[in-house]
Protein backbone atom coordinates (compact mmCIF):
# COMPACT_ATOMS: atom_id res chain seq x y z
CA UNK A 1 0.00 0.00 0.00
CA UNK A 2 1.30 3.59 -0.96
CA UNK A 3 0.98 6.58 1.28
CA UNK A 4 -1.09 8.15 -1.51
CA UNK A 5 -3.40 4.91 -1.38
CA UNK A 6 -3.76 4.74 2.86
CA UNK A 7 -6.90 5.47 3.89
CA UNK A 8 -6.99 5.16 7.85
CA UNK A 9 -4.25 6.59 10.18
CA UNK A 10 -2.63 3.34 10.90
CA UNK A 11 -2.73 2.63 7.29
CA UNK A 12 -0.19 5.65 6.87
CA UNK A 13 1.51 4.59 10.04
CA UNK A 14 2.58 1.54 8.51
CA UNK A 15 3.96 3.13 5.45
CA UNK A 16 5.80 5.27 7.15
CA UNK A 17 7.41 2.10 9.28
CA UNK A 18 8.61 0.89 5.18
CA UNK A 19 9.58 4.09 4.75
CA UNK A 20 11.44 4.33 7.16
CA UNK A 21 13.66 1.35 6.70
CA UNK A 22 14.15 2.98 3.21
CA UNK A 23 15.88 6.18 4.09
CA UNK A 24 18.19 3.96 6.74
CA UNK A 25 19.11 1.84 4.16
CA UNK A 26 20.55 5.02 2.05
CA UNK A 27 21.85 6.15 4.99
CA UNK A 28 19.06 9.55 5.20
CA UNK A 29 18.86 8.93 9.30
CA UNK A 30 17.15 12.72 9.81
CA UNK A 31 14.43 12.01 7.27
CA UNK A 32 14.20 7.99 8.77
CA UNK A 33 13.63 9.39 12.61
CA UNK A 34 11.69 11.84 11.42
CA UNK A 35 9.30 9.22 9.59
CA UNK A 36 9.47 7.17 12.17
CA UNK A 37 8.18 10.11 15.03
CA UNK A 38 5.66 10.54 12.43
CA UNK A 39 4.42 6.97 12.55
CA UNK A 40 4.03 7.31 15.95
CA UNK A 41 2.35 10.41 16.42
CA UNK A 42 -0.01 8.21 13.61
CA UNK A 43 -0.18 5.40 16.18
CA UNK A 44 -1.84 8.13 18.97
CA UNK A 45 1.63 8.14 20.76
CA UNK A 46 3.51 11.66 20.15
CA UNK A 47 6.92 11.19 21.14
CA UNK A 48 8.69 13.85 22.93
CA UNK A 49 10.84 16.27 21.93
CA UNK A 50 12.25 17.83 24.75
CA UNK A 51 12.75 16.86 29.07
CA UNK A 52 13.72 13.69 27.78
CA UNK A 53 16.50 12.96 30.63
CA UNK A 54 13.95 13.50 33.01
CA UNK A 55 11.04 11.36 30.93
CA UNK A 56 13.87 8.17 31.31
CA UNK A 57 14.37 8.52 34.20
CA UNK A 58 10.67 7.78 35.10
CA UNK A 59 10.28 5.47 32.32
CA UNK A 60 13.35 3.37 33.59
CA UNK A 61 11.11 3.47 36.87
CA UNK A 62 8.08 2.15 35.42
CA UNK A 63 9.70 -0.48 33.52
CA UNK A 64 11.35 -1.41 36.66
CA UNK A 65 8.47 -1.63 38.59
CA UNK A 66 6.65 -4.13 36.14
CA UNK A 67 9.61 -6.51 36.60
CA UNK A 68 9.70 -6.66 39.56
CA UNK A 69 10.09 -10.31 41.89
CA UNK A 70 9.06 -11.49 37.97
CA UNK A 71 11.69 -14.27 36.13
CA UNK A 72 12.54 -12.79 32.94
CA UNK A 73 12.04 -15.89 31.08
CA UNK A 74 8.58 -16.32 32.48
CA UNK A 75 7.60 -13.27 30.41
CA UNK A 76 7.24 -15.86 27.01
CA UNK A 77 3.74 -16.54 28.93
CA UNK A 78 2.51 -13.09 29.13
CA UNK A 79 -0.55 -12.84 26.72
CA UNK A 80 -1.10 -11.57 23.30
CA UNK A 81 -1.32 -7.90 22.46
CA UNK A 82 -5.07 -6.66 20.88
CA UNK A 83 -4.69 -3.30 20.63
CA UNK A 84 -4.25 -2.35 16.81
CA UNK A 85 -3.11 1.22 17.36
CA UNK A 86 0.25 -0.23 20.11
CA UNK A 87 0.99 -2.86 17.45
CA UNK A 88 1.81 -0.95 14.87
CA UNK A 89 3.65 1.22 16.94
CA UNK A 90 5.72 -1.69 17.69
CA UNK A 91 6.93 -2.16 14.41
CA UNK A 92 8.37 1.36 14.73
CA UNK A 93 9.93 1.74 17.86
CA UNK A 94 12.27 -0.75 17.70
CA UNK A 95 13.86 0.87 14.03
CA UNK A 96 13.65 4.27 15.70
CA UNK A 97 15.78 3.23 18.01
CA UNK A 98 18.02 1.87 15.82
CA UNK A 99 18.30 5.33 14.28
CA UNK A 100 18.95 7.02 17.70
CA UNK A 101 22.05 4.41 18.01
CA UNK A 102 23.51 4.79 14.73
CA UNK A 103 23.31 8.76 14.67
CA UNK A 104 24.53 8.94 18.07
CA UNK A 105 21.10 10.06 19.68
CA UNK A 106 21.41 8.19 23.09
CA UNK A 107 18.23 9.69 24.52
CA UNK A 108 16.00 8.46 21.36
CA UNK A 109 17.70 5.17 21.78
CA UNK A 110 16.78 4.49 25.30
CA UNK A 111 13.36 6.15 25.25
CA UNK A 112 12.62 3.84 22.38
CA UNK A 113 13.89 0.48 23.66
CA UNK A 114 12.13 1.85 27.33
CA UNK A 115 8.94 3.02 25.82
CA UNK A 116 8.43 -0.24 23.46
CA UNK A 117 9.56 -3.06 26.28
CA UNK A 118 7.20 -1.29 28.83
CA UNK A 119 4.43 -1.58 26.50
CA UNK A 120 5.11 -5.08 25.74
CA UNK A 121 4.76 -5.73 29.35
CA UNK A 122 1.61 -3.28 29.80
CA UNK A 123 -0.36 -4.58 26.61
CA UNK A 124 0.58 -7.91 25.88
CA UNK A 125 3.43 -8.79 23.46
CA UNK A 126 3.59 -9.96 19.99
CA UNK A 127 6.22 -11.53 17.39
CA UNK A 128 7.75 -8.09 17.20
CA UNK A 129 8.33 -7.67 21.43
CA UNK A 130 10.94 -10.44 20.63
CA UNK A 131 12.62 -7.80 18.64
CA UNK A 132 12.23 -5.26 20.99
CA UNK A 133 13.54 -7.23 24.21
CA UNK A 134 16.55 -7.73 22.03
CA UNK A 135 17.26 -4.31 21.78
CA UNK A 136 16.09 -3.57 25.49
CA UNK A 137 18.83 -6.09 26.52
CA UNK A 138 21.53 -3.56 24.90
CA UNK A 139 20.33 -0.85 26.95
CA UNK A 140 20.93 -3.10 29.74
CA UNK A 141 24.29 -4.01 28.90
CA UNK A 142 25.23 -0.86 28.75
CA UNK A 143 23.94 0.24 31.96
CA UNK A 144 25.91 -3.02 32.85
CA UNK A 145 23.12 -5.50 33.96
CA UNK A 146 24.84 -7.89 32.48
CA UNK A 147 22.78 -11.06 33.43
CA UNK A 148 19.70 -8.99 32.81
CA UNK A 149 20.56 -8.40 28.96
CA UNK A 150 21.99 -11.65 28.35
CA UNK A 151 18.72 -13.27 29.71
CA UNK A 152 16.52 -11.37 27.70
CA UNK A 153 18.47 -11.75 24.44
CA UNK A 154 17.58 -15.47 25.41
CA UNK A 155 13.98 -14.44 25.69
CA UNK A 156 13.88 -12.89 22.57
CA UNK A 157 15.10 -16.11 20.92
CA UNK A 158 12.83 -18.39 22.57
CA UNK A 159 9.66 -15.86 21.96
CA UNK A 160 10.77 -15.34 18.43
CA UNK A 161 10.62 -18.89 18.03
CA UNK A 162 7.12 -19.37 19.03
CA UNK A 163 6.16 -17.36 16.15
CA UNK A 164 6.21 -18.72 12.39
CA UNK A 165 7.74 -15.81 10.24
CA UNK A 166 8.29 -13.85 13.18
CA UNK A 167 8.79 -10.40 11.54
CA UNK A 168 12.24 -8.47 11.97
CA UNK A 169 13.58 -12.05 13.14
CA UNK A 170 16.91 -11.55 10.90
CA UNK A 171 17.19 -8.39 12.64
CA UNK A 172 17.06 -9.12 16.02
CA UNK A 173 19.70 -11.94 15.58
CA UNK A 174 21.96 -9.63 14.24
CA UNK A 175 21.52 -7.22 17.51
CA UNK A 176 21.96 -10.87 19.85
CA UNK A 177 24.85 -11.65 17.67
CA UNK A 178 26.39 -8.55 17.97
CA UNK A 179 26.25 -7.11 21.37
CA UNK A 180 24.76 -9.86 23.49
CA UNK A 181 25.96 -13.27 22.81
CA UNK A 182 29.67 -12.46 24.36
CA UNK A 183 28.46 -11.65 27.53
CA UNK A 184 28.49 -15.03 28.29
CA UNK A 185 29.87 -17.41 25.53
CA UNK A 186 33.32 -16.43 23.33
CA UNK A 187 33.00 -14.20 20.63
CA UNK A 188 33.07 -16.34 18.05
CA UNK A 189 29.79 -18.20 19.07
CA UNK A 190 28.07 -14.75 17.80
CA UNK A 191 29.36 -15.70 13.90
CA UNK A 192 27.12 -18.54 13.70
CA UNK A 193 24.32 -16.50 15.29
CA UNK A 194 24.54 -13.79 13.01
CA UNK A 195 25.08 -16.07 10.33
CA UNK A 196 21.56 -17.55 11.05
CA UNK A 197 20.12 -13.87 10.50
CA UNK A 198 21.66 -13.22 7.11
CA UNK A 199 20.23 -16.71 6.20
CA UNK A 200 16.29 -15.75 8.08
CA UNK A 201 16.76 -12.37 6.15
CA UNK A 202 17.02 -14.16 2.94
CA UNK A 203 14.29 -16.65 2.85
CA UNK A 204 12.11 -13.66 4.52
CA UNK A 205 13.16 -11.05 1.32
CA UNK A 206 14.54 -8.86 4.24
CA UNK A 207 17.52 -8.27 2.09
CA UNK A 208 18.53 -5.20 4.29
CA UNK A 209 18.78 -6.71 7.67
CA UNK A 210 20.16 -9.85 5.89
CA UNK A 211 23.09 -7.76 4.71
CA UNK A 212 23.19 -6.10 8.01
CA UNK A 213 23.64 -9.83 9.70
CA UNK A 214 26.50 -10.79 7.04
CA UNK A 215 28.19 -7.57 7.61
CA UNK A 216 28.36 -8.43 11.31
CA UNK A 217 29.56 -11.48 10.76
CA UNK A 218 32.71 -9.65 8.90
CA UNK A 219 32.89 -7.73 12.30
CA UNK A 220 33.01 -10.56 14.28
CA UNK A 221 35.76 -12.33 12.10
CA UNK A 222 37.47 -9.84 12.31
CA UNK A 223 37.47 -8.88 16.47
CA UNK A 224 38.20 -12.62 17.06
CA UNK A 225 41.36 -12.79 14.77
CA UNK A 226 40.46 -14.68 11.52
CA UNK A 227 42.65 -15.23 9.21
CA UNK A 228 43.25 -11.88 6.58
CA UNK A 229 42.20 -13.84 3.50
CA UNK A 230 39.43 -15.29 4.88
CA UNK A 231 38.52 -11.70 5.98
CA UNK A 232 39.00 -10.11 2.27
CA UNK A 233 37.03 -13.04 0.76
CA UNK A 234 34.10 -12.26 2.95
CA UNK A 235 34.12 -8.20 2.68
CA UNK A 236 34.08 -8.69 -1.11
CA UNK A 237 31.19 -10.76 -0.93
CA UNK A 238 29.47 -8.59 0.79
CA UNK A 239 30.82 -5.36 -0.64
CA UNK A 240 29.19 -6.67 -3.86
CA UNK A 241 25.82 -7.47 -1.88
CA UNK A 242 25.79 -4.28 -0.26
CA UNK A 243 25.49 -2.53 -3.50
CA UNK A 244 23.54 -4.68 -5.26
CA UNK A 245 20.75 -4.04 -2.67
CA UNK A 246 21.12 -0.77 -2.54
CA UNK A 247 22.43 -1.07 1.59
CA UNK A 248 24.93 1.90 0.76
CA UNK A 249 26.33 2.42 4.34
CA UNK A 250 27.23 -0.87 4.81
CA UNK A 251 28.86 -0.89 1.38
CA UNK A 252 31.01 1.93 1.69
CA UNK A 253 31.98 1.06 4.87
CA UNK A 254 34.01 -2.66 3.89
CA UNK A 255 35.18 -0.29 0.54
CA UNK A 256 36.68 2.43 3.12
Amino acid sequence: ISYKNAKTKLEKAEVNAIQFMHYMAISELDTAIKTGKEGLRLCGIDFPEKDLAEIIIKESALLDDLLKNREIASLINAPAMTDEAHMVAMRIFPNLAIGGYISGQTELFTLCSLISTRISLQFGQLDLSAYIYAWYGLLLSQQMRYEEAYEFGRLAIKLADRYKNCREESQLYNVIGIFLTHIRRPLKESIPILSKGYHIGLQMGDNISAIYCIHNVGVQMFASGERLGKMVQHTDKLTELSYKHKVLNCGDINVI
